[in-house]
């Protein structure tokens, strides 16, 4: 879940069926779109308001991102693994770049 420039990572508690944060990363603008990494269930990224894409990977201790991309001059509007090889992915920005 988004919101803010805030990504929560949530999960179903499988009693009550309720929604519980189990972590949540901040960042400085708000965050547009975000991809888990299907080889690698612990990582995530965020496309960014900042024109940042953030890496983020939930075995780390820390709340900040294990890499962090500066692509493009605007906003990045959206972000996806790559469908070929899983280790890369793809952006879209408001400066018109991919």
């Amino acid at each position: 879940i988004v919101g803010n420039g805030r990504q929560y990572i949530v999960q179903k508690d499988p009693v009550s069926g309720r929604m519980q944060i189990v972590r949540f990363f901040e960042t400085n603008d708000a965050i547009f779109d975000c991809t888990w990494n299907e080889m690698n269930e612990n990582q995530l990224a965020s496309a960014c308001g900042d024109g940042s894409v953030k890496l983020w990977d939930l075995q780390t201790k820390d709340a900040f991102p294990i890499q962090s991309y500066h692509e493009h001059m605007q906003e990045v509007s959206s972000v996806d693994w790559n469908v070929v090889s899983k280790r890369s992915f793809l952006t879209a920005s408001h400066d018109g770049t991919v």
